[in-house]
């Protein structure tokens, strides 16, 4: 997967009609609206359902509580327009990779080598309404709706800083 397509999966919709992509696009308007931007790492790394039986490779992101809370926020807006929340609690995860037959011979070791590891930073400041497509060279991934999450005092200083022309 590429770098550009990696993202963190707040609830999954399935398919959805075009017609409820503007009332998706105010529930999520509405929940970045209550919170503000934050740091994430990209931290650690992991197996779903668990090790004797992986189905996916994820890579841990923190500060889990800031995501689930917007997930947390996501769900009961989602439920009038039909989405009924997930029965999993939800774990904030990128997912590398799935595993489809016989588990890699190296994977314990990878797993162990790099479950502390630290490998990206940055900002999260909005939201997004993605679609997904199966295409022959994978998933493709585009954006549908936008929403920013609130902007911090330290958001306001760097925008600042960066003005042209100062």
């Amino acid at each position: 997967m590429q770098p550009e397509q990696l993202h963190v999966t707040l609830t999954f919709l399935g398919d959805i009609d075009p017609a409820i992509v503007p009332p998706i696009e105010a529930v999520l308007a509405d929940v970045a609206a209550g919170h503000a931007a934050f740091d994430w790492r990209i931290h650690g790394v992991g197996v779903f359902p668990n090790r004797e039986r992986p189905a996916v490779i994820w890579a841990g992101v923190e500060p889990a509580d800031c995501f689930r809370k917007l997930a947390g926020s996501l769900s009961p807006r989602l439920q009038p327009l039909g989405y009924e929340p997930e029965s999993r609690p939800f774990t904030p995860h990128l997912t590398l990779a799935r595993v489809r037959g016989r588990v890699p011979h190296a994977l314990p070791d990878w797993l162990d080598r790099y479950s502390a590891t630290t490998f990206a930073a940055g900002r999260v400041s909005r939201i997004e309404l993605m679609q997904s497509e199966r295409t022959p060279a994978g998933q493709r991934y585009s954006v549908l709706a936008v929403a920013p999450l609130q902007k911090t005092a330290s958001d306001t200083r760097q925008q600042s800083v960066r003005k042209p022309g100062r």
